[in-house]
């Protein structure tokens, strides 16, 4: 278990810890969602305030999962089956990201330019890095 290499109270500590910036991250994107709502209702600005809706709710669902979070965290068996899934998610993700940018880099090739080129490459880079992140974080995440 991912768990067991560490103290019980050094993880419980860390998982707190993440949880209380999550929450503090969380109000604070809440509350520039609402200073962005607010000034977009002054200037009638239509797609501020989609923006500033939009950012409330994830400041929302940003404290909503580190509620849900912090309570599987106290059980040790669920929470390796949760990192678990959730790096089959992000291996997942980082295909598609890597597929993405072999569609971005094959258009760049093809108009030949550069910019787009530069951006599609980086993109590759990055969708293969959270491949291989999530492939080692899984394998740490399935030893029992």
């Amino acid at each position: 278990m991912i768990l067991n290499s560490y103290s019980a109270a050094t993880a419980t500590d860390l998982l707190n810890l993440v949880a209380s910036f999550d929450n503090i991250g969380g109000s604070i994107w809440m509350v520039w969602g609402t200073i962005v709502l607010a000034s977009s209702l002054k200037d009638k600005n239509g797609p501020g305030l989609q923006s500033g809706i939009w950012q409330i709710v994830g400041g929302l669902m940003i404290m909503t999962a580190t509620y849900l979070f912090k309570n599987i965290s106290t059980n040790a068996l669920l929470l390796d089956d949760v990192l678990g899934i959730g790096a089959k998610f992000a291996m997942i993700g980082g295909a598609l990201w890597t597929i993405w940018g072999v569609i971005i880099l094959a258009g760049a090739l093809k108009e030949k330019t550069g910019p787009a080129l530069q951006s599609a490459i980086w993109q590759i880079v990055g969708g293969l890095l959270i491949m291989v992140a999530s492939t080692l974080f899984y394998s740490v995440a399935s030893q029992k």
